[in-house]
């Protein structure tokens, strides 16, 4: 047989795998020959809004085929779940969600004020820990004051790829490993290229384990570390400039 139940309102508070307090649903769901369909759900938590349609196969071991909606999503609420955050904006678009739940693969695109953002992979992987998982991300004409709030001067609109891994622990909350290249960018009258950035994060550590940049007709390297809470850093580069002509015109 079949059974349908509608949601007209539900509200509560989610405690595990995240804690979610406020959280409001809303739509309608079928259940035959042990899978589920999803006609359509609504979520509401702290102004965002998510909008799920789709299916769970074989419920003894479930594997999901389902097509996440985004609107007004807030990421300084959701960079709150794991301790302070420094994310502003919002996000909207959609996500396909595929795989058993212990193991979710999704990909989309996305947009956060008038930047495009491809997902190539957002995966979680229990082989990374506790909440481990996986992002590859590719970025066109992304603003990072409007995703970052930092005091440094950030630099103007980026366009590249984003790759990171992590996981949370209980001792040091958020950890992992970000890869980040760009394609050339202006800064005063300099053109940047960053090639290649590894940074580490480890609570409110992080560290700058490799830097490859080309700016000025020179080249940089750099490795170092900064506390996000205090403030503190260290940092140590190698620089190569063939000619210090160019160099002394990005300086003014």
């Amino acid at each position: 047989g079949q059974q349908r139940i509608d949601l007209e309102s539900l509200s509560g508070s989610l405690q595990r795998p995240l804690k979610l307090p406020d959280l409001r649903l809303s739509g309608a769901f079928s259940i035959a020959q042990a899978a589920l369909e999803v006609a359509g759900i609504e979520a509401f938590w702290k102004g965002s809004r998510l909008s799920l349609t789709g299916s769970i196969t074989d419920l003894a071991s479930p594997r999901m085929e389902l097509l996440l909606g985004m609107d007004d999503f807030d990421l300084k609420a959701l960079g709150e779940l794991f301790g302070e955050s420094r994310l502003r904006g919002s996000l909207g678009g959609q996500l396909k969600i595929q795989g058993p739940p212990a193991a979710l693969f999704a990909k989309g695109e996305l947009e956060l004020g008038g930047a495009r953002i491809r997902i190539l992979e957002l995966a979680l992987d229990p082989a990374l820990g506790e909440l481990g998982h996986r992002i590859r991300v590719g970025v066109t004409d992304l603003a990072l004051s409007e995703l970052l709030d930092v005091p440094a001067e950030l630099p103007p609109k980026v366009t590249g790829s984003v790759v990171w891994s992590g996981s949370r622990s209980s001792a040091s909350g958020l950890t992992g490993e970000l890869e980040l290249t760009f394609d050339p960018l202006k800064i005063g009258v300099s053109e940047v290229e960053l090639r290649r950035a590894l940074l580490g994060l480890r609570g409110d550590l992080v560290e700058l384990r490799a830097l490859s940049a080309a700016v000025a007709g020179g080249r940089l390297s750099a490795v170092g570390s900064s506390s996000l809470q205090s403030g503190d850093f260290s940092l140590d580069v190698e620089a190569n400039f063939d000619s210090l002509t160019e160099l002394g015109e990005s300086l003014g």
